[in-house]
């Protein structure tokens, strides 16, 4: 059996101030689960990963999502550890950590031109791969 996430461990690692709540699981699907922990810093969404990814999988998603942000794509800031990674290794758990967002609830009620240009910004978001490219994107 999996041992539960150690929340203190976590929050310290990413410098987020101290646990206020017992975490609960947002949601959880396919490719892992989302906890809302709510600190003396904030609300932060950790994110575990069902099977463990590489840190330079973590480092590249992170880089890109940085680089939407930059080019006005709203998302959740992504936060490193004090080493300045990403990803935070925890017995066999690979975890991470994200601003929290408050989603509304789904609407048609949409301005399909201002989509659009967020599609195009989101598409217009470089960033260069790393190397090597992993065999599935050849």
């Amino acid at each position: 059996m999996t041992e539960p996430i150690d929340w203190d461990r976590v929050s310290a690692a990413y410098g987020i101030g101290a646990v206020v709540e017992v975490p609960a699981r947002a949601i959880c699907g396919l490719q892992g689960q989302v906890w809302r922990l709510v600190t003396s810093h904030g609300v932060w969404a950790v994110k575990e990963t069902l099977t463990p990814i590489e840190r330079v999988q973590a480092r590249t998603a992170a880089e890109f999502s940085e680089a939407a942000r930059r080019n006005g794509v709203p998302a959740p800031a992504n936060r490193c550890t004090a080493e300045g990674q990403p990803l935070l290794q925890q017995d066999g758990r690979s975890v991470r950590v994200q601003s929290w967002v408050e989603l509304v609830d789904p609407t048609t009620a949409i301005d399909v031109t201002e989509l659009g240009r967020l599609v195009a910004r989101l598409h217009n978001t470089a960033l260069a791969p790393p190397r090597p490219v992993h065999w599935w994107y050849t």
